[in-house]
């Protein structure tokens, strides 16, 4: 596999991944999707063979720690591996904690995700934790957070919050 930051060029290959894998109210519109690509602190790390998208991670550098707000396999491709190699990649490149969104474990979907990023070493935190809309028009999702090497404290829980809602909602915690 090879890792690369994506460009806007291959823009489109990879929101159609991230189309067919997040529902609406996950992810922005292409046009907010594609401007973030601007934002220093964002970026989307793209895996594939032979010039061609098959997973993405859309990575916040937030100063304290970075936080996954995507990832992604293309669908045809997940349950080879592939997944986990990019993760593994990923978290050994990176020298501060890694913070992720996770559905709650309501259904067999969301207790495999869970189990997935477990198997890498995150923690889940069941804490209660609302994504706030996206973008305009989409809705609040009850999400949990998961942490990355070690478990979260109730004020670090806070700190998280707190600075995904300014930086990457850009809401207020209130």
């Amino acid at each position: 596999m090879i890792l690369k930051r994506l460009t806007s060029s291959d823009f489109d290959e990879v929101f159609a991944i991230m189309e067919r894998s997040f529902p609406k109210d996950e992810h922005r519109p292409r046009e907010e999707q594609l401007a973030l690509l601007s934002d220093g602190r964002y970026s989307l790390i793209t895996y594939g063979r032979e010039n061609k998208a098959e997973a993405f991670i859309a990575l916040w550098d937030l100063s304290d720690f970075c936080f996954i707000e995507h990832f992604a396999v293309a669908p045809e491709l997940r349950g080879c591996g592939g997944g986990s190699a990019i993760l593994d990649e990923l978290l050994s490149s990176l020298d501060r904690p890694v913070f992720l969104e996770a559905e709650p474990p309501e259904d067999d979907i969301a207790v495999r995700r869970i189990g997935f990023y477990r198997r890498h070493g995150f923690h889940y935190c069941d804490r209660d934790y609302i994504q706030p809309p996206i973008s305009k028009g989409r809705a609040a999702i009850p999400l949990r957070l998961m942490s990355y090497p070690s478990p979260l404290s109730e004020k670090e829980f806070s700190f998280v919050r707190d600075t995904l809602y300014r930086e990457v909602y850009r809401v207020s915690a209130e």
